[in-house]
């Protein structure tokens, strides 16, 4: 009897046992599609809390004092991402020469290469960076930042707009329509590539 008593003692164990461990596989299982959600941040540029502390720290000041060049260079099916985003008082003297820039670039074994604006500075990979140009003052530059991503299958107009339109947001400039993108943009054919150029002032 005794023996029968332990055996039923130890068959209601296990029950609750198996209940608990039913129960994590239930609540682990429902975690999972947050990590599956993962890969889509990678879709367009990187948003201010992936960028480095300098770029964040810029992005975080009086919107209405700055102001933004970018561009996004399409070659094969990776988008290049050249962005400025500093003081109006030291970015609207480079408008021309941002310009120039991406005028020159050309692409060699699916890298892009530039001629350097006088008096401007280039840094080698850092990170997600595949280049830093930097103008201005040498203890303060102003950085501009080129990040290669790939493009994501559908339409690249939509893939553009919603980058054009997270950079408006950086500089609390309302979003725009697909329609209105041709006028608010600006758009380079470069050699073996397609640009689409942006100037955004802070409101």
């Amino acid at each position: 009897m005794r023996k029968f008593i332990v055996n039923v003692g130890l068959v209601c164990v296990c029950a609750c046992t198996g209940c608990d461990q039913s129960e994590e596989i239930r609540h682990y299982r429902a975690a999972k599609p947050a990590t599956q959600a993962e890969p889509a941040k990678r879709a367009v540029e990187p948003s201010t809390a992936e960028r480095p502390p300098a770029e964040a720290h810029q992005s975080a000041t009086n919107a209405a004092d700055q102001r933004m060049l970018a561009a996004i260079v399409m070659h094969a099916d990776q988008a290049w991402f050249f962005k400025s985003l500093g003081p109006t008082s030291q970015l609207e003297p480079q408008v021309d020469t941002f310009r120039l820039l991406l005028k020159s670039v050309r692409f060699t074994a699916g890298k892009p290469q530039w001629d350097l604006p006088d008096g401007w500075r280039q840094k080698g990979e850092s990170g997600m960076r595949y280049a830093t140009l930097e103008f201005g003052p040498v203890e303060n530059p102003v950085e501009l930042t080129v990040i290669p991503l790939p493009i994501p299958p559908g339409d690249r107009a939509a893939y553009v707009l919603s980058n054009v339109n997270r950079w408006r947001q950086q500089l609390n400039l309302s979003p725009i329509a697909a329609t209105e993108l041709d006028q608010q943009s600006e758009e380079l054919e470069l050699d073996g590539a397609t640009g689409v150029v942006v100037d955004l002032a802070g409101n």
